[in-house]
């Protein structure tokens, strides 16, 4: 039995390690989602104070995109369980 980041034991063939490039994706796009979010944060910051002329739907259109973003690169991190074969 080997003990996952969790604390939980698994058996070893249902382990799945992602691999180095996966973890650097993953980082990668996280990281992208957060910076997505604060460039949303100041352009309703500049609208409200009258500075950008941006539209509401692309303010929507971007925090989707950071939302995704993130939902993206937590994937890549945590891949899905391997299946278990059926009898």
């Amino acid at each position: 039995m080997r003990e996952d980041i969790s604390g939980l034991t698994a058996k070893p063939e249902t382990l799945s390690h992602p691999s180095p490039s996966r973890i650097a994706m993953g980082l990668f796009l996280i990281k992208l989602g957060k910076h997505l979010v604060v460039l949303a944060c100041l352009l309703i910051l500049g609208r409200a104070a009258g500075r950008f002329d941006v539209s509401q739907f692309a303010i929507f259109i971007l925090i989707v995109g950071s939302a995704t973003s993130h939902l993206l690169g937590k994937a890549y991190l945590n891949p899905a369980p391997a299946r278990r074969k059926l009898p």
